[in-house]
């Protein structure tokens, strides 16, 4: 029952990272509470596990106040909150240019391209909320379903930092496709969708 309560926010999280990758932009704010949750739930179930060794009712406890902490703070926060998901998108996209740049993800070097990666990308998302979102929702999807895959496949429950920092390194150094397969995929089911979500022009109230 305890490894199944600590598995249950990582199938939740690659069910969301799906749904988020090709459908965020569309429902912008309920999407964006709703990744502050699930963030917010499996933020929660880490710290939980490094607290308690395990302890079934710690890890639920850190989860459901995570989640709340998640939710409340994107619901209440909105514009913080599209420049952290733009954020978020842009330190998770950048270590795919890492390879191109002859750069390791984890160099000095390597952290300042993700930290300035992470600014620009969140300033855009600022500047063309909608368009940009489109990408910032492909890739945040994209990087949660792959981190969270790689998390259910190795069955290591409940997860600990170091099981996440590994999850996040195989799923840019082993199945980097995945992700990239994700995003592209994200942002054309979403790009020609986003057009039709505008105000009605003149014409087609006559």
């Amino acid at each position: 029952m305890s490894e199944l309560a600590a598995a249950l926010p990582w199938y939740l999280a690659l069910v969301f990272g799906l749904v988020y990758g090709f459908f965020g932009a569309r429902w912008l704010k309920v999407m964006l509470v709703s990744l502050g949750v699930v963030g917010g739930l499996a933020l929660g179930g880490v710290l939980g596990a490094a607290l308690s060794a395990g302890n079934p009712l710690v890890l639920l406890l850190g989860g459901v106040l995570g989640a709340l902490a998640g939710g409340l703070v994107c619901g209440l926060v909105y514009r913080l909150a599209i420049f952290l998901a733009g954020a978020a998108a842009g330190s998770a996209a950048a270590p795919l240019a890492m390879p191109l740049l002859g750069l390791d993800a984890g160099s000095a070097a390597g952290l300042a391209v993700m930290a300035l990666a992470a600014v620009v990308v969140g300033l855009l998302a600022l500047l063309g909320e909608r368009q940009v979102m489109i990408v910032v929702s492909a890739a945040i999807g994209a990087l949660l379903a792959s981190v969270s895959l790689q998390l259910v496949m190795r069955q290591h429950f409940p997860v600990q930092a170091d099981d996440l920092a590994d999850a996040y390194a195989r799923t840019f150094s082993h199945t980097w496709w995945l992700p990239l397969l994700l995003l592209v995929g994200g942002i054309l089911w979403q790009w020609p969708r986003s057009k039709g979500g505008g105000k009605a022009t003149p014409a087609a109230k006559r």
